[in-house]
Formats: structure tokens, C-alpha cells, sequence
């Protein structure tokens, strides 16, 4: 995660400054640390996008649950 998102041309499209180890670090531990929910309004499922070739992460897929009774 650390390795795109401390990059200024990726942070521009982030809404906030290029991020630090630390910044990554808590990110994960915060979302790490919560049991997983996707069937209320306002879950939120998070896929990381991996290089197949490198198998290093390159990005992340973000999906929310906007209205669960639709």
C-alpha cells in the first residue's frame, strides 16, 4: 500500500498529502481490526489490486453497500 500511495501522482486523485509508513500502518491496523460487515447501508468491502507478474500491490477496489434493502 505505502509503495503507490506515497506517490505525489497518486495522492492528487487520494484528497490528501503523499502517505507515510505510519499513515499505511494505522490504515491497515484500522481496518484490520474490525469484524467484517456487508449487509447494513454504509458497509464497506476493500479488495487490494495486485500485479499478477510481481504480485505487489498496486492499488485497491472499494466497494459500499449504498442501500442493502435494494
Amino acid at each position: 500500500m505505502y509503495a503507490y500511495q506515497r506517490l505525489p501522482e497518486v495522492s492528487q486523485y487520494l484528497y490528501r498529502p503523499p502517505s507515510t509508513r505510519l499513515d499505511c500502518l494505522q490504515r491497515i491496523e484500522g481496518l484490520s481490526s474490525r469484524p467484517f460487515r456487508f449487509d447494513e447501508d454504509g458497509d464497506t468491502l476493500i479488495l487490494a489490486v495486485v500485479l499478477n507478474q510481481t504480485h505487489g500491490v498496486i492499488g485497491k477496489l472499494v466497494l459500499k453497500l449504498s442501500a442493502a434493502n435494494a
